[in-house]
């Protein structure tokens, strides 16, 4: 396997916070941004892909006028819930509220939907909301609560009582949607430790089984971030330990019936990271996309293997960013091959920017585009090979 890193694109000239990325097809993604504006407004804008290159279409105004500022890590939120149409969520200020936006995307073409309050005061949402396996159906957790939401093509239907899920203070939540009706949530509690809700969905119906700890006290999961991974009963999760220095560490979860399992914990990265988010491709390849805030908070990939529940990576990170990097939320995958990131530049007014890799790309080929890393021909042996602008290996 070899990585290509595309040519940086900017999607928004302009103070960018939160944004989030969602791809739609092979070819599309839709980009979910706030601008550090008069009442920071939400943007929602589409993005086709012709191999590492991009063409971004314009931001389409979701909602404006005295809302949060949603630079805490996962405060947006994204995903897609049926056939070229996505769901974003995000928090307002007067309550906090939570609210979902609709929207079908067309190539560079955003077509707002229904936009509506979904959570009442106290009971902002982090963390990206989630496409139950019954198609159309939206489920978000929020703080201690949970709620389905209903949705014809772009209209939001009706939306379930809220449902208690937790008990205490909780935040930073990422959801893994099971097979049969089954959504684990992961969560980040304030005593602290990480637990999991094991919980059953169906109709409007929630029911709450067991809950565990993924990690415990004292480990503090900052930059929660769960990715299926298989067949959708296992679960890559990634954060940073607040109480360990921000270390980069990661946990294999997987469910069985009432109960979750979870393997041993790694540390992928010793040193000071975050906003930590993980991309799973092939039969056991893993990439972990971060900002390593211990060089110059450039954007950087690291990549690996799992095997069962234990993680391998032998290799050094590349560098997708060479500047000053914030507000990653999430790498997202097009297709088994190219991942797209996007990142505000804060070494270029903290502009709004995204690059696209190619996790596969054809044996020999490379990308010097930017500050990038050149990587070629890097086989499932994993060893890494850089070339200066002479020809020369270095």
């Amino acid at each position: 396997m070899s990585i290509l890193v595309g040519e940086e694109h900017t999607f928004c000239t302009g103070d960018v916070r939160g944004q989030v990325v969602m791809p739609v097809d092979e070819n599309t993604c839709a980009v979910f941004y706030q601008k550090d504006d008069s009442g920071y407004p939400v943007y929602l804008l589409a993005a086709t892909r012709d191999g590492t290159d991009l063409t971004l279409g314009s931001g389409v105004l979701v909602r404006s006028g005295n809302y949060q500022n949603n630079d805490n890590y996962s405060a947006l939120g994204i995903c897609q819930y049926d056939t070229d149409q996505v769901c974003v969520k995000f928090n307002d200020d007067t309550g906090p509220f939570g609210w979902l936006g609709l929207a079908s995307i067309s190539g560079t073409t955003v077509s707002l939907g229904d936009v509506e309050q979904y959570a009442q005061a106290g009971d902002d949402c982090y963390g990206d909301p989630a496409t139950l396996t019954s198609g159309s159906r939206i489920f978000c957790s929020q703080r201690e609560y949970s709620r389905v939401t209903n949705v014809t093509g772009t209209t939001i239907d009706s939306q379930t009582a809220r449902f208690r899920t937790f008990w205490g203070s909780y935040a930073f939540h990422s959801i893994g949607v099971c097979d049969s009706g089954r959504v684990l949530i992961f969560a980040r509690k304030n005593t602290p430790e990480g637990k999991t809700r094991n919980m059953t969905v169906v109709g409007d119906s929630m029911t709450n089984k067991t809950e565990s700890n993924f990690v415990a006290s004292p480990v503090d999961p900052y930059y929660l971030n769960v990715t299926p991974l298989h067949d959708a009963e296992e679960f890559v999760v990634t954060f940073v330990d607040q109480d360990d220095g921000y270390t980069g560490q990661i946990v294999h979860a997987s469910r069985s019936g009432d109960t979750a399992a979870y393997g041993d914990i790694q540390i992928w990265n010793s040193g000071t990271v975050k906003c930590v988010s993980s991309v799973v491709y092939g039969d056991n390849n893993i990439d972990i996309v971060y900002i390593d805030t211990d060089d110059a908070s450039k954007l950087k990939i690291l990549q690996g293997t799992v095997s069962g529940t234990v993680f391998s990576f032998p290799d050094s990170p590349l560098v997708i960013h060479g500047g000053g990097t914030a507000f990653v939320h999430k790498a997202q995958l097009f297709n088994d091959r190219y991942c797209m990131v996007a990142y505000e530049d804060t070494d270029d007014s903290n502009y709004g920017k995204a690059v696209v890799v190619d996790l596969d790309p054809p044996l020999g080929t490379g990308s010097t585009f930017g500050t990038c890393d050149l990587v070629i021909g890097r086989p499932f042996a994993k060893f890494a090979t850089s070339w200066n602008a002479d020809g020369v290996r270095i």
